[in-house]
């Protein structure tokens, strides 16, 4: 079973000198919002970006999901945690330099997982690791000089 990663209404993160905010469309333009406290997401956001700001420098790397992003909250550490549907507990991992430090996954363990999984006609934790396999972050574009 194949389960394709992909980008439809993406949400942007951006990191600037170590925190993150979640960048909004709004009725006034786009508005960023902190995401310190945690951030339930409404829609059917399917793939986020990292928008890392530096000094005349700025990267942003397209990370495809396989599911609906559920939540994003970021920590007292600086680190972002990223949801994804029916991947609990694990989720996107990023550092306060932007690095990612682990991606989601499907738990074959889990049992609203395992139950989704099953109807998908995943049946083995074999099956689930291939399925992992295929959700893979993407460096899209390297904008420098902005």
């Amino acid at each position: 079973m194949k389960l394709k990663p992909k980008m439809q209404d993406p949400l942007v993160f951006k990191l600037k000198d170590g925190i993150y905010t979640i960048l909004v469309n709004s009725e006034v333009g786009i508005i960023e919002l902190p995401i310190s406290d945690g951030t339930l997401i409404r829609g059917h956001h399917y793939g986020f970006i990292i928008m890392i700001e530096k000094p005349n420098d700025r990267i942003e790397i397209e990370y495809p999901t396989q599911m609906e992003i559920t939540s994003a909250r970021g920590d007292d550490l600086g680190f972002l945690h990223i949801r994804e549907k029916h991947k609990h507990p694990s989720s996107w991992l990023f550092n306060h330099q932007g690095k990612m430090m682990l991606s989601a996954k499907f738990n074959y363990e889990w049992g609203p997982a395992r139950k989704f999984l099953y109807k998908l006609g995943v049946d083995s934790p074999k099956a689930v690791r291939l399925l992992n396999k295929e959700a893979k972050p993407k460096k899209k574009s390297l904008i420098k000089g902005y």
